[in-house]
């Protein structure tokens, strides 16, 4: 779980093919902020582009990554609110 407190690139390590990382993003209170994702992720949703990120105040928005290889993968929004 992630609580935005800023503007925020995500970036991941050691990742291994086959694994499924669940990601939870917190937005902030009174403050919109963004996030950037690696270039490396391909968003499995119409048009391939990230999804949008919820903007209501200590709402959260859940994403899936499937893990291809070490610096590839498949990107889903599991849901927000």
């Amino acid at each position: 779980t992630i609580t935005l407190s800023g503007n925020t690139t995500y970036k991941i390590s050691n990742a291994v093919a086959g694994q499924v990382i669940m990601v939870e993003v917190k937005q902030g209170s009174r403050t919109t902020y963004t996030k950037t994702w690696f270039s490396t992720n391909t968003w499995v949703v119409s048009g391939g582009s990230a999804p949008n990120q919820t903007i209501v105040s200590k709402g959260y928005t859940t994403y899936g990554l499937r893990v291809l290889t070490s610096t590839t993968f498949l990107g889903y929004l599991i849901g927000t609110n």
